[in-house]
């Protein structure tokens, strides 16, 4: 929250985008939202750039063979989709200036869509039939049919209207490239922060939960460790990332649910 050089320490730094790590709303834990509300509304950003808010982890293509993961959710309660759709619904619906990333998880949804057979899941079936009239209506206005996009752009009733930068043009922020979520990579090649640092801007990438440095790109970490693929030794930290008012960058950590001393005290 300071600003220092050879003359003077200023304080009144404006923040022009918080860069958060991969949300996965459906794990992410109330109290973990409410630690990260108050670092929003600490640093008032310009921008809110979101990645993953959506998991898909009902109907995610790395578990629909898995029977063991079918009696888990069943015994569970068997959350469908829209329940968990209407989760990235809620929590976006108090954020201002939001920035959504094409991403990943949630182009899940479209995958999901893809492969959906009506007879073998009567739970989702409504979601199915809206979802393609949804589609239909968009491919007719030359759009681009994601699914999660027109899902949060019919429920979202918040103040503020939800943005959706496109991957294929830039979107910078102080000469900052936020355009890419980082699963994509150039020329139809996987991403990775190394392969970025090559593209000749200056860009800030989520994805791999795992945060990171590599020159001239930063890499945000994810929101919640309590993913259930999430097992073993790891890497991943719950990192975010700031852009400030003069292009510089940083990332900041939540251990233990703690943030450091300097951010609580902000």
């Amino acid at each position: 929250d300071k600003y220092y050089t050879p003359e003077e320490v200023s304080t009144d730094n404006p923040v022009a985008a918080m860069v958060y790590g991969d949300i996965h709303i459906n794990a992410f834990s109330q109290k973990g939202q409410e630690t990260l509300e108050k670092v929003r509304l600490a640093l008032r950003p310009e921008k809110n750039i979101y990645h993953d808010v959506h998991d898909h982890h009902v109907g995610s293509h790395h578990t629909k063979n898995d029977v063991m993961f079918s009696l888990q959710k069943n015994a569970e309660g068997n959350m469908t989709i829209r329940e968990e759709l209407m989760k990235s619904v809620k929590f976006l619906s108090d954020k201002e200036n939001a920035y959504l990333i094409n991403d990943n998880h949630g182009d899940h949804l479209n995958q999901w869509f893809n492969r959906f057979k009506p007879l073998n899941d009567q739970l989702n079936i409504d979601l199915y039939y809206e979802l393609g009239d949804m589609a239909r209506e968009d491919a007719k206005e030359g759009g681009d049919c994601n699914l999660y996009r027109l899902f949060l752009q019919k429920y979202h009733e918040g103040e503020y209207n939800l943005n959706f930068p496109t991957a294929d043009e830039l979107f910078l922020v102080r000469g900052v490239d936020c355009s890419q979520h980082g699963h994509r990579g150039s020329n139809g090649a996987r991403g990775s922060a190394k392969s970025f640092a090559r593209s000749g801007h200056k860009t800030f990438i989520c994805h791999s939960h795992t945060p990171r440095i590599e020159k001239g790109c930063y890499q945000g970490g994810v929101a919640t460790l309590s993913l259930p693929y999430a097992k073993g030794m790891s890497s991943w930290g719950v990192t975010h990332g700031i852009i400030h008012d003069n292009g510089k960058r940083c990332l900041i950590h939540i251990v233990d649910g703690k943030l450091s001393p300097s951010m609580r005290r902000l």
